[in-house]
């Protein structure tokens, strides 16, 4: 009883807390340049027992000397911890910013505003990327191409904006010369690191690999930026769609899939089915470019077996276990990423003798 009452003023105080209307405040300085488009984030963070999660507020462009009052419908004060803002641009620095006060509708909260710094001061300072630490990283360095890819690119697309982004691809190729140059000359932001790479050969050897990684994952990402920047913003956008839909075997044969594609299955496992004894034994791999889609599909031919229900019932006599893949570009070789995706499949033959889709496990 005690724990239902305590449950119920939980949930009362929660739902008569919530601000009616409050607002966040995030301004740029004026020390980048003034046609700068920038892609700017503002979230809101709530702790839990076990982590924490991210609420998105809004997501905008501005430019410098531009100032946003950013509405917010409602936060739960008893979870929250902060409210932060984040700022992207190709050739500018990553930046966040967080306050730790609740924009109620009685408080307008602001953050502390953004005085961007170019990348290309960065490099013409000669000031050098750090392994790890206070001050510019490698880690930043991978996080801004990533960052360019996820967020940025995709912003500028879906606004139509049409900006000329193959411009900042010179910038990167430098960055990353100068992150190649002076990484070996700088330090761990941790004395405990560094004493232990040097006393340790083997321990030392372990970061110079990890690092080796990191480097040659920036010379991909720099890769993939060339190559979504070669296709057209139209492209993209249909690209990412159908990214989305390489989830699993279902979501590819019922979203990503013309009726052709499917009828191509059918008549693949139909074929299969009636000449399953027959000698020699049919091709039990099949390929075809979608119509109209350039996506490229294989199948192949598993394991027979029969479906029975929890309680032993027979659901299905004949079905297949098959491979399934997809290839968005129809084979062609591309530094493009998330285009091919393999998936395990079974179908099963209905009492009507249609082919049904089942996710392995289910």
């Amino acid at each position: 009883m005690r724990c239902m009452v305590a449950r119920a003023l939980f949930l009362l105080i929660t739902a008569c807390s919530f601000p009616a209307r409050a607002a966040i405040i995030v301004h740029i300085g004026d020390t980048a340049d003034k046609d700068a488009l920038f892609w700017v984030e503002t979230k809101s963070n709530h702790a839990l027992i076990h982590g924490s999660y991210r609420n998105n507020i809004d997501e905008r462009f501005m430019r410098p000397e531009e100032t946003a009052t950013i509405s917010v419908l409602a936060l739960n004060p008893i979870t929250f911890t902060f409210v932060y803002a984040s700022i992207y641009h190709p050739a500018y620095i990553y930046d966040s910013k967080q306050v730790k006060e609740m924009p109620s509708a009685l408080k307008t909260v602001t953050i502390p505003k953004f005085e961007p710094r170019a990348w290309r001061d960065f490099i013409d300072s000669g000031e050098k990327v750090l392994h790890s630490g206070q001050g510019i990283h490698l880690g930043n360095v991978v996080d801004h191409f990533k960052l360019f890819i996820k967020s940025y690119l995709p912003a500028i697309d879906n606004a139509g904006m049409g900006d000329n982004l193959k411009g900042y691809i010179s910038l990167f190729q430098q960055l990353i010369s100068h992150t190649e140059k002076t990484l070996p000359q700088s330090t761990y932001g941790m004395k405990s690191i560094e004493d232990l790479r040097k006393k340790d050969p083997a321990y030392a050897r372990r970061l110079d690999q990890t690092e080796q990684g990191r480097l040659k994952e920036l010379k991909d990402l720099l890769s993939e930026i060339k190559a979504l920047l070669s296709i057209s913003a139209e492209e993209r956008i249909r690209l990412r769609s159908l990214q989305t839909k390489l989830v699993n075997a279902r979501s590819v044969y019922h979203d990503m899939m013309t009726a052709p594609d499917r009828q191509s299955i059918e008549e693949f496992l139909d074929f299969q089915f009636k000449n399953s004894r027959s000698r020699p034994r049919p091709d039990k791999t099949q390929k075809w470019v979608g119509t109209g889609t350039n996506i490229l599909y294989s199948i192949t031919l598993g394991a027979r077996y029969t479906l029975n229900d929890n309680d032993g019932k027979r659901l299905h006599e004949t079905c297949y276990r098959t491979g399934l893949s997809v290839d968005l570009y129809g084979g062609e070789k591309t530094d493009l990423k998330n285009t091919q995706k393999s998936f395990s499949a079974n179908f099963c033959r209905n009492d009507q003798e249609e082919w049904v889709i089942q996710l392995p496990g289910k």
